[in-house]
C-alpha cells in the first residue's frame, strides 16, 4: 500500500505536517479537506487539495454531521472500486463517518480526546465506545500521547503507536540557540501558543501581581474565553505581551527571553489530564525548564524526566509557594538535568512507524 488518501476536518498546522511526514517517506497521496469558514486557512500545499466541505468551528458537532457525510460519500464515490489504496482519518468525528462508510485498510490519528468535552456522561461513554471500535479495527493508530493509551485502557497495543508532537527534523538549524542566563533576582516566565485556558492567565496574575520583580511573557494570540483576563493583566508593567510568532522559527528568540516556560493546561478537562502537548519537547530542545499543572500525566512525565515543576496554577498560595521556593541552585540542578538529555530525544524521527506500516 503506497497510496494514502488522507480526509482531514481542518488544514492546520499539525495535519499539514503529518501529510509531508507521508510524502517525505515515500508515499503517493491525495488529501481531501474541510474547510473551517470563519478561519484563514490556505489551500497551497506541495500535494493535491480537495474542498469537500466547510463550516465554522463555532457549528455543534451535531449540526456538522450531515456536511462530514456528505464531504466523506464524495470520497467514498471517487474510490470505490480502486484497490491497493489506504484511507487517513484525524480525529473521532471522520473516523465515525468514514469508518461505515468506506470498506478500504485506514490509519486513524487521535491527537486529541475531544469526546471528553462533551457534557452528557451517557454520550461520552457511547463516543467512547465507537472510538474503541475504530482502534480496533484499524490497520494502524496513532496517539500524540502516552496518556491515551491509560485513558482508553487498552490492553493490547498491537497496532497503537504513539507520535508525540515533537520538534520537525529541521530543527537542528536551532543549534545557534543560547539559553538565557538566569538571575534568580529577576526571573523571566513565559508562555508560547494559543492563550484560553484560565490557568495560564491565572498563573501570570498571581506571578506579577505579587512579585514585581519578575517579569511574565505572552506570545501568541488570545481566545475570547480569557479576553477579560487578559485586559486586566495589561496594567502591569511587569507583563508583556508580544503578539502572534511563527512556529517553529521563532522559537530560538523566544525561549532566548524566558527563565521557564508555562504548559499549566486546564485539569477540568479530562482530554488535559492525558495529553502530551508539545511543550515539553520544546522546553528539552531549548533547555528551559517546564511549569506544568499537578494531577496530569505530563506532570508524571516531567517528574520522570526531571526538566520541571508541578503547580495548582489556580491557586494563589501554591503559585507565590512556588515562585518564592526558587534559587539559583534548584534552577541550575534543573538545567543540567537537562541538559543530560539529548536534544534529538525533543526532535521527531517516525522511521520506525513507517517500516512498520511498510511491512
Amino acid at each position: 500500500m503506497d497510496r494514502i488518501v488522507f480526509i482531514l476536518t481542518t488544514l492546520d498546522a499539525h495535519a499539514r505536517h503529518r501529510v509531508d511526514d507521508f510524502v517525505a517517506h515515500g508515499f503517493d497521496v491525495h488529501v481531501y479537506a474541510f474547510i473551517r469558514s470563519n478561519e484563514c486557512q490556505s489551500n497551497e500545499a506541495p500535494w493535491p487539495i480537495d474542498t469537500i466541505g466547510d463550516f465554522p468551528n463555532s457549528m455543534p458537532y451535531v449540526k456538522r454531521l450531515p456536511i462530514l457525510y456528505r464531504g466523506v460519500m464524495s470520497v467514498k464515490r471517487r474510490y470505490k472500486d480502486q484497490s491497493g489504496i489506504g484511507f487517513y482519518y484525524l480525529g473521532l468525528d471522520i473516523a465515525m463517518i468514514a469508518g461505515v462508510l468506506i470498506r478500504h485498510p485506514y490509519i486513524y490519528e487521535e491527537c486529541d480526546l475531544n469526546h471528553t468535552y462533551i457534557g452528557s456522561a451517557l454520550l461520552r461513554k457511547a463516543f467512547e465506545k465507537v472510538d474503541r471500535r475504530i482502534i480496533r479495527k484499524s490497520l494502524r493508530t496513532i496517539f500524540t500521547s502516552e496518556g491515551f493509551l491509560s485513558y482508553h485502557r487498552l490492553r493490547d497495543t498491537g497496532n497503537v503507536t504513539v507520535i508525540p508532537n515533537k520538534l520537525p527534523a529541521s530543527a537542528g538549524k536551532y543549534n545557534y540557540f543560547k539559553p538565557r542566563i538566569t538571575d534568580v533576582s529577576h526571573l523571566s516566565f513565559g508562555f508560547a501558543g494559543s492563550v484560553r485556558y484560565e490557568t495560564i492567565t491565572s498563573f501570570a496574575s498571581i506571578a506579577v501581581r505579587n512579585f514585581p520583580q519578575h517579569d511574565f511573557h505572552f506570545f501568541g494570540n488570545v481566545q475570547e474565553c480569557v479576553h477579560k483576563q487578559m485586559i486586566e493583566l495589561e496594567k502591569y508593567p511587569n507583563c508583556h505581551f508580544h503578539g502572534s510568532f511563527k512556529s517553529p522559527d521563532d522559537f530560538p528568540a523566544i525561549y532566548s527571553e524566558i527563565d521557564f516556560t508555562l504548559a499549566t493546561y486546564d485539569t477540568r478537562y479530562e482530554n488535559v489530564l492525558y495529553a502530551e502537548p508539545n511543550k515539553i519537547y520544546e522546553a528539552v530542545f531549548f533547555r528551559t525548564p517546564i511549569i506544568v499543572s499537578k494531577g496530569t500525566f505530563l506532570a508524571e512525565k516531567v517528574e520522570s524526566l526531571k526538566i520541571g515543576f508541578a503547580v495548582d496554577a489556580m491557586s494563589e498560595e501554591d503559585v507565590k509557594s512556588f515562585i518564592g521556593s526558587l534559587t539559583n541552585e534548584k534552577i541550575a540542578n534543573t538545567k543540567r538535568d537537562i541538559s543530560a538529555i539529548p536534544c534529538e530525544y525533543a526532535v521527531e524521527n517516525n522511521d520506525a512507524f513507517f517500516k512498520i506500516l511498510k511491512g
